[in-house]
């Protein structure tokens, strides 16, 4: 099952999204109840810009388990991207998990809901602080993305550029292939019109994974 697991991933990230669908099939017999099979088929869908199928394999899964953290912030990510914030609010609720309160407050910026927006994710530089080394590295990428939305809001400069040097390099180090992280910090670049560098991680996540959308 690792095995299987680990070829999903690396489908998954070289852009092979059929064998890493068949793959998650796969590991979704092994593993009826689990959210790592589903997670991969969602991405799958969400980095071929196939918003509503991602959306649809989200509330499958949370027929048989409602209160999914991840699924529950998964889908209401799905919303964000189809420009559905309310829908997106209503779903992830008031979640503790960092996916959850990224996306909360994404959510909530669409709506023009600064300050609820700013308070979501404003006890994202503590979970840093104390918390960094220990999470996971999906959750380690949500916190990064929070703590850019943070420093937007707050007006905080000097974090943005610390995310951008320090954490999303860390990201980068810990999986030098990853699209996803790359298409990050090309957007991080871009927002703060470095050109150049933005384009720089564009190709190379091109150049990983010529069908990931979002590059």
């Amino acid at each position: 099952e690792r095995q299987i697991l680990k070829d999903a991933r690396a489908a998954l990230r070289a852009g092979n999204y059929d064998q890493a669908q068949r793959l998650a099939s796969r590991l979704a017999i092994l593993s009826p109840d689990g959210w790592e099979p589903r997670r991969i088929a969602v991405r799958a869908q969400l980095e071929t810009g196939k918003i509503d199928a991602a959306a649809d394999l989200c509330r499958e899964f949370l027929k048989k388990r409602p209160d999914h953290a991840g699924a529950r912030a998964t889908l209401a990510l799905c919303q964000v991207e189809s420009n559905e914030p309310a829908m997106a609010l209503e779903t992830v609720g008031t979640p503790k998990d960092i996916l959850g309160r990224y996306v909360r407050a994404h959510a909530l910026l669409d709506l023009g809901r600064d300050e609820e927006a700013l308070k979501a994710v404003e006890g994202f530089v503590e979970e840093h602080n104390q918390r960094r080394e220990d999470l996971m590295k999906e959750d380690l990428l949500a916190l990064a993305r929070g703590l850019i939305l943070y420093a937007n809001l707050a007006m905080e400069s000097e974090i943005y550029k610390q995310v951008v040097r320090f954490l999303g390099i860390e990201l980068l180090k810990a999986d030098p292939q990853d699209p996803v992280v790359k298409t990050f910090l090309g957007d991080c670049y871009l927002e703060r019109h470095n050109k150049d560098a933005a384009l720089r991680m564009y190709q190379e996540a091109i150049a990983v994974n010529p069908r990931y959308v979002p590059a």
